[in-house]
């Protein structure tokens, strides 16, 4: 009888997971009902043994691209709500992968494989069951994958739930801080990204690293080079952000002055105008 309990639980076990990874959550509701546990571990083929939070959010590829071989091709609909459903049953949003990698591994913990993909509803679940926004259980935050890859909403969201900006990375040689990992990535289509992603941290309170080998390293003509030598040159971001705020308020208080008093285009252009954010 207990090797026959024994199937049905593996057998249930891969069937959870099955579902959360291709984002499944009526059979994935199904299977919580009828009480198998949302944080059994399944093996993968990596050897390491996940939870079906991890199969959700590996899932997903770590960049948009053909080559990504996804063992589950995951329901986009389908992934928050079966995040949601395995918390409410009891999931941990801390729990890490088994057993723990030599090499540090942002697909180890759970808000760190979310942030670093981009999944801003999956991280703000987590978030919001209790997943800590500042572990560094390998040397590295979660924001600081989100900032390497440019993702802003993701690093908005930790930035307003408390993630610290200026601690350094302890993997290996690396001392980054965040806005460090965010002059890391090289690739041209994320320059815009990741440029908004550092006017973010700088607005937190993020130190700019100008004497460093990783500002030596941006070409000429890097907007993300370009940006931190402005707001060096203003004396910080709060002195850049309100030379901004000055500069528009010179060049949009005429168009305004018939519907508002001057008093107010500054108050509305703080609101409406990304100030200090170029």
């Amino acid at each position: 009888m207990s090797d026959v309990r024994e199937k049905l639980a593996l057998r249930n076990a891969a069937r959870l997971h099955s579902a959360a990874g291709h984002g499944n959550a009526d059979k994935l509701k199904q299977l919580l009902d009828l009480g198998v546990d949302p944080n059994v571990r399944k093996e993968g083929d990596d050897g390491y043994r996940w939870t079906p939070l991890h199969t959700v959010i590996h899932a997903h590829g770590l960049v948009q691209e053909e080559n990504d071989d996804l063992k589950y091709p995951c329901v986009h609909e389908g992934r928050t709500a079966c995040v949601r459903l395995l918390l409410e049953a009891g999931a941990s949003p801390n729990a890490c992968g088994e057993p723990e990698p030599v090499e540090p591994s942002a697909d180890f913990v759970l808000l760190h494989a979310a942030a670093l993909r981009g999944l801003f509803d999956i991280s703000k679940e987590l978030i919001n069951a209790g997943a800590d926004v500042n572990a560094r259980p390998h040397g590295v935050a979660a924001i600081d994958g989100a900032a390497y890859f440019g993702h802003v909403d993701c690093v908005a969201l930790l930035l307003s739930k408390g993630a610290l900006v200026n601690r350094r990375c302890q993997h290996e040689t690396d001392r980054f801080t965040t806005l460090g990992f965010a002059l890391q990535y090289t690739a041209a289509a994320l320059l815009p990204r990741q440029l908004r992603v550092i006017a973010r941290l700088l607005r937190a309170g993020a130190e700019i690293p100008l004497a460093t080998e990783q500002m030596a390293a941006l070409a000429e003509g890097d907007p993300r080079r370009d940006y931190l030598q402005r707001v060096s040159a203003a004396g910080g971001f709060p002195a850049y952000e309100k030379q901004h705020r000055a500069k528009l308020v010179a060049m949009l208080a005429p168009k305004f002055v018939h519907l508002l008093p001057p008093e107010l285009v500054s108050v509305v252009i703080t609101f409406w105008a990304p100030v200090g954010l170029h």
